[in-house]
């Protein structure tokens, strides 16, 4: 049997991804595999180790195409998605395809690409029903009732939500939703570094992180203005690293409003190494996620929970349940930065603790490739 496994971008969770994926796949020499990613994945490959292995090939996806995709409208992004993947599939003579972001191929990927269809779903709409619109909510249905009875569909992964994985069955009559675990990356790095001795933040001050891809739904906006309204009293008890890279739908905005930040704000506009990550993680008192959609999991519970670091994110949504089930920090009001500023102050009263390692042990990278193995 010949699989492709195709994602159209290259950053972020994407990347780690195909790489739990190609290992999955490096162990199965009676299977071919073409990895079609973008031509700009070339340029962090090397952040993982992709040994060779003579069933699997790639095929690069044009940047001109790649662009097209990401800044077209969502269905005309999904057709020429589709005719791409129709195109490929003929080509590469292959029977099944794996999407890293399944969402992205509907409603036409079912209908024209002649092999069956796996992928991962990582938006759940049960968490933003009530406030959708009905055209919203009609669209969501739609889509997922194309999932569960398009033949050419096979197994949909609900990414980190095994309990929206078996309503979704239930409601569509189906058994194609099965639950796949957010896999986190044990850092064991070597490269230790003190941040606060680099930046010269005094040891009794509060240190706030909040790094990744820099964007408007990631709360940043929310980060930045709950900065600008702290008291005199706190200003001096806080600092905060701001780092990532940032969308270039974004870039204008977060510019005008970084402007005149104090010193004790830090920005680093740059993609976040594993060290980085590590030694950031370990010298700060919180992880900021304040995720205006809040639907879909994050992979900075994962880094929190590894180093028993508290997140302080959204009350609702998937990320919302999980910070509850499994205490994983301090649920604060979606876009509202004074609800942030009392999440500080709990950091600094030292209002959580949590020892416990529940969430990482049940998500590891081990438990992904478990599942994916089962389906490619």
């Amino acid at each position: 049997m010949k699989t492709i496994v195709f994602t159209i971008r290259e950053t972020g969770h994407n990347l780690e991804y195909l790489h739990h994926i190609y290992e999955v796949c490096a162990n199965k020499p009676d299977n071919d595999y073409v990895f079609l990613i973008p031509n700009k994945a070339q340029e962090s490959m090397g952040l993982f180790s992709w040994e060779k292995a003579s069933n699997i090939s790639f095929d690069y996806i044009p940047d001109d195409f790649q662009n097209k995709c990401i800044h077209a409208n969502i269905i005309i992004a999904a057709w020429y998605m589709s005719l791409y993947l129709r195109k490929k599939v003929l080509e590469h003579h292959a029977q099944h395809l794996f999407v890293i972001s399944l969402i992205t191929l509907l409603p036409f990927g079912g209908f024209i690409i002649p092999a069956q269809i796996s992928g991962i779903i990582y938006s759940i709409y049960l968490y933003k029903w009530k406030k959708s619109t009905l055209l919203r909510k009609s669209c969501d249905v739609l889509k997922f009732l194309l999932l569960s009875r398009t033949p050419s569909f096979n197994n949909v992964f609900i990414l980190n939500d095994k309990y929206s994985a078996r309503y979704l069955n239930r409601i569509y009559r189906t058994n194609k939703f099965k639950f796949i675990p957010d896999p986190y990356i044990p850092i064991n790095n070597e490269n230790v570094w003190d941040w606060r001795e680099r930046y010269n933040i005094p040891k009794d001050c509060f240190l706030f992180a909040h790094f990744g891809s820099i964007s408007k739904r990631k709360g940043t906006l929310d980060v930045l203005k709950s900065i600008s309204m702290l008291p005199d009293s706190l200003r001096s008890k806080f600092y905060f690293v701001i780092a990532g890279r940032v969308f270039p739908d974004f870039v204008d905005e977060f510019n005008s409003n970084t402007k005149e930040l104090d010193s004790n704000v830090i920005i680093i506009k740059e993609f976040c190494s594993f060290d980085f990550i590590a030694n950031l993680c370990r010298c700060c008192n919180a992880i900021l996620l304040p995720y205006l959609e809040s639907e879909q999991s994050s992979g900075l519970l994962g880094y929190a929970s590894q180093f028993h670091v508290p997140v302080i994110g959204p009350s609702s949504g998937l990320i919302g349940k999980l910070i509850k089930r499994y205490n994983l920090g301090i649920l604060c009001q979606e876009g509202n930065p004074e609800d942030l500023i009392r999440c500080y102050c709990c950091i600094m009263e030292n209002k959580w603790k949590n020892d416990s390692n529940v969430y990482i042990d049940q998500r590891t990278v081990f438990s992904f490739q478990r599942v994916i193995s089962d389906t490619i």
